[in-house]
């Protein structure tokens, strides 16, 4: 979290895996889109200087929760994905492997949380599919939209041309 501090983060990595050995520390990122860009640098610069062994790994989906005006939990799907950004800038500026992402989502046509291009779900749309009985996930559409956000990322990082070339190109809704 953007609450933890650099010796702390250490401290815990000499606890749990003294002899640095690599495979054995997966570090899950959760920080909010608001904090990402402020906080992460930071703690992936002492681990590099530290010369620790960590496979970093984004949960963009727990740091972005709020309440709708209507009560309900839900997530920003535009705040999960520019946490998501700002996860892989950091890493990219810092010359460091962003590990992966985690996302919390199901195949169901659920209505959780808000936004998405494809299928865009409201604050008053939430009430229409609301299914958890604890955190709001990801529909499939939401899920798969983010997908191909990472890998324009990706693309974009070597070079490639955009999977979606222009504007009109409707086959692409990201």
């Amino acid at each position: 979290s953007n609450k933890c501090e650099n010796d702390e983060l250490l401290e815990l990595l000499d606890i749990i895996n003294p002899d640095n050995i690599p495979g054995r520390v997966t570090l899950i990122i959760r920080m909010g889109n608001e904090n990402i860009r402020d906080h992460l640098p930071r703690l992936v610069k002492a681990v590099e200087d530290a010369g620790k062994n960590v496979l970093w790994i984004s949960d963009p989906v727990h740091g972005n929760t709020i309440t709708a005006a209507n009560g309900k939990k839900t997530r920003p799907v535009a705040r999960i994905m520019d946490e998501i950004n700002g996860f892989f800038e950091v890493h990219q500026e810092l010359g460091t492997h962003p590990g992966g992402v985690h996302l919390e989502m199901t195949g169901e046509k659920v209505t959780e949380c808000t936004g998405g291009t494809i299928d865009e779900v409201t604050e008053d749309g939430l009430l229409e599919k609301y299914m958890t009985h604890c955190d709001p996930r990801l529909n499939g559409e939401q899920a798969l939209e983010i997908a191909f956000q990472i890998a324009e990322n990706f693309r974009a990082k070597e070079g490639l041309q955009d999977l979606c070339s222009t504007d009109d190109d409707e086959g692409c809704a990201w």
